[in-house]
């Protein structure tokens, strides 16, 4: 994500204004980025996308994959 958090429901983003808070938004469960072999790069840019090597560009850095999800976010 280029974003410095990791994803989180923006259709209930209004409720963060109301006391609620970040950790209340996130999606999904938190410890799936402890697994093995799983990762999120926060305030990461992609540059490309190689499918045929299986290699995502960022900021000068390749980093290899088996199975790649795009959450491409939006911008306001």
């Amino acid at each position: 994500t280029e974003e410095p958090h990791a994803p989180y429901d923006r259709v209930v983003l209004t409720s963060y204004f109301s006391g609620r808070s970040p950790q209340d938004l996130l999606l999904g469960d938190p410890a799936t980025w402890d697994r093995p072999g799983v990762g999120m790069h926060l305030a990461t840019r992609v540059d490309a996308v190689d499918t045929e090597a299986r290699v995502v560009r960022c900021g000068g850095t390749e980093v290899g994959y088996d199975a790649l999800v795009l959450a491409t976010g939006s911008s306001a």
